[in-house]
């Protein structure tokens, strides 16, 4: 199982509670993780961990990297086996259709709003030009489909 902790405008901490893991959200929300059937974390953000955390995660192989806003990988910290059986790992793990699926989303969904973003900013509406239709349409149904992928999102969690 994949750790993945970061969202845009949320804070996050991760914490050691026992066995487990728990994520704490700037929204007062948590999610408790069994820390044994974790792999690796992949923070991305403003994340927070704790020492005992890192600690918990050295002791059990448990690798931890950190990622900026930007996607530039800031550091990581693990320990474990080579590239070979990382590798086999990982070949492994997505063979699953639904990891695969969790794991596509968040991209596609970035990619996507950047470019609705994109195109609302070349065809910004000011005093001398006006919108076409037919753009305007073709923005509207991107829309409806982005919504539809976060509907996909809360299904597959």
């Amino acid at each position: 199982m994949w750790g993945a902790a970061g969202n845009r405008g949320l804070y996050l901490e991760i914490r050691k509670d026992g066995d487990q893991l728990v994520v704490y959200m700037s929204d007062g929300t948590k999610k408790a993780l069994p820390g044994k059937m974790i792999f690796a974390f992949v923070l991305d953000g403003n994340v927070q961990i704790s020492s005992q955390c890192i600690h918990f995660c050295a002791a059990n192989n448990i690798g931890v990297h950190w990622f900026s806003y930007g996607g530039r990988h800031v550091g990581a910290f693990s320990e474990g086996a080579g590239a070979v059986q990382r590798k086999n790992r990982q070949f492994q793990a997505l063979q699953d259709p639904l990891l695969k699926a969790r794991l596509s989303e968040p991209l596609c969904q970035g990619k996507f709003e950047n470019q609705v973003r994109y195109l609302l900013r070349l065809t910004r509406v000011t005093k001398e030009h006006k919108r076409s239709p037919e753009v305007g349409k073709g923005l509207e149904s991107m829309r409806t489909e982005l919504k539809q992928l976060a509907k996909l999102n809360e299904i597959m969690e």
